[in-house]
């Protein structure tokens, strides 16, 4: 009678071989060893070798990368720089143009002025009368008929007394204790009222000095306020060297 199968079972194909193997994780040491077909230590020489290889390129990269961050970075800096310099460069170009034309800007806003302060002078009011009688003011070339060709340095010197200033003011709604600045040693006062010569368009903008005395600044800014014109100051100091530059651009276009 047979007695059965035996003891012992014949292994399964399917049970892993202890001695077999494992897949390394390194996926160079993986390469290396299929390239050398064994799992010696030989692969992992070439393993090391290659990822020491692979950091050098990645090194490189890097390296290129910076680079080209440097060179980015540079010509960001020599950008910001040239507009720096253009700006500089604008701002003495447009002091001097500014310069030029602060005179006649000025000129033209107290001629306005004036010429209203001068609209406003009637002798026949008996406020006015008192006020020049109290101020010791000449009434020659008042009148009406006489306005028209009244001197800008007798409206001037009327505007020295305090209280027909203040009344001038009053009435053309300016604030009434707004000092009139020193114009007689300047041009501002020249020729009589009105005058063609400073009828030429000259927009709406006012230059001034930025180192003008308190006095100046106030009174052209709020008599531009009143005739809706832009006071725009400017750096006398700097002008000089716009003229220069303006100079060496004009030779420049010659060449």
């Amino acid at each position: 009678m047979t007695t059965g199968s035996s003891d012992t079972a014949a292994p399964s194909s399917a049970t892993a071989d202890p001695e077999s193997p494992k897949e390394p994780s390194d996926p160079f040491l993986a390469r290396a060893q299929k390239m050398l077909g064994t799992q010696s230590f030989a692969p992992y020489e070439v393993a090391f070798w290659m990822l020491q290889k692979d950091r050098k390129k990645q090194l490189v990269e890097l390296e290129l990368h910076d680079e080209k961050k440097d060179l980015a970075s540079s010509i960001k800096i020599e950008k910001q720089f040239l507009e720096r310099q253009l700006r500089n460069e604008l701002e003495k170009e447009e002091s001097y143009f500014k310069y030029i034309l602060s005179y006649p800007t000025q000129r033209c806003l107290l001629q306005d002025l004036f010429q209203q302060v001068a609209c406003n002078v009637n002798l026949s009011d008996e406020e006015i009368s008192r006020l020049f009688d109290a101020s010791n003011v000449p009434r020659e070339g008042w009148y009406r008929l006489e306005k028209e060709s009244l001197p800008m340095e007798g409206i001037y010197r009327m505007l020295q007394s305090q209280d027909l200033r203040r009344e001038m003011w009053r009435r053309l709604e300016l604030n009434e204790d707004m000092e009139l600045p020193d114009f007689t040693t300047t041009i501002h006062l020249y020729k009589s009222l009105p005058t063609d010569i400073f009828r030429w368009p000259l927009g709406n903008f006012v230059y001034l000095d930025k180192s003008a005395s308190k006095v100046e600044k106030r009174f052209f800014r709020e008599v531009c306020k009143k005739f809706k014109r832009h006071l725009d100051v400017f750096d006398i100091k700097i002008a000089p060297l716009g003229e220069l530059i303006l100079e060496s651009k004009a030779r420049a276009c010659k060449t």
